[in-house]
């Protein structure tokens, strides 16, 4: 959620707060009830929609920078070893098909990163059993291929929880404007109540109030609260 449906958040469970503690208060007013049902109801979804807008997305991200993270150190270690058995061995053509430094492979796209990887696991294969000497073996080879396709597959599952998240802050949206909607009605049924109960009418003032957080916080001082 942005900083105003943060905030707006706040305020509806503020408001509904305040009515369930006046119940009985409302319970005579036609269609309040159902109002409220719908309130919570429109609560709950949205503390829904911002579990996965959020959490889905951090550990995805958090997976895929691991993996990436692997993934280069390996495919650093193999180029390296090859290069140097490619110098060792005066193999001129294999020096250019692995001459790649540390700081280009780093640089390398994600998408790219995995077909580098691929092909240098694939032209490693014929000199596995000669880079031993440059610490690395036919085991470091197939963590190389694992750790590639396992990154390979977080970039893919990623992109999926990316959509949801999309999906989920448009949700986010609609259930606003419902939410607007929905005070708007309350607001219109709790009047004849508010103008004979003068306390009341105060204390749902206080709670339908959105309090900028976010705007408070950053500029230190309280900001002037406003309606929606």
């Amino acid at each position: 959620m942005n900083r105003y449906e943060l905030n707006k958040f706040e305020m509806l469970k503020s408001v509904y707060a305040f009515l369930k503690a006046n119940e009985a208060l409302i319970a005579g007013i036609p269609g309040m009830a159902a109002l409220l049902a719908s309130l919570e109801s429109l609560i709950q979804q949205l503390n829904e929609l911002a579990v996965q807008q959020s959490s889905e997305t951090d550990s995805a991200t958090a997976l895929k920078q691991q993996l990436e993270e692997q993934t280069i150190a390996l495919l650093i270690q193999v180029v390296e070893a090859l290069m140097a058995h490619a110098v060792a061995t005066d193999d001129v053509v294999l020096q250019s098909k692995v001459d790649l430094t540390e700081s280009a492979i780093k640089r390398l796209r994600a998408n790219n990163l995995v077909v580098k990887c691929r092909y240098v696991v694939d032209l490693v294969e014929p000199y596995a059993s000669k880079l031993e000497a440059y610490s690395v073996n036919a085991a470091v080879i197939t963590s190389l291929a694992e750790r590639c396709n396992s990154f390979d597959e977080s970039l893919r599952g990623k992109r999926s929880i990316q959509e949801k998240t999309i999906s989920a802050t448009q949700s986010i949206a609609h259930c606003m404007m419902d939410a607007t909607a929905l005070l708007t009605r309350m607001d219109k049924l709790l009047k004849p109540l508010s103008r004979q109960n003068p306390s009341f009418e105060q204390e749902y003032a206080v709670a339908r109030k959105t309090i900028h957080v976010s705007a408070s916080r950053k500029n230190g001082t309280a900001s002037e609260p406003s309606q929606a």
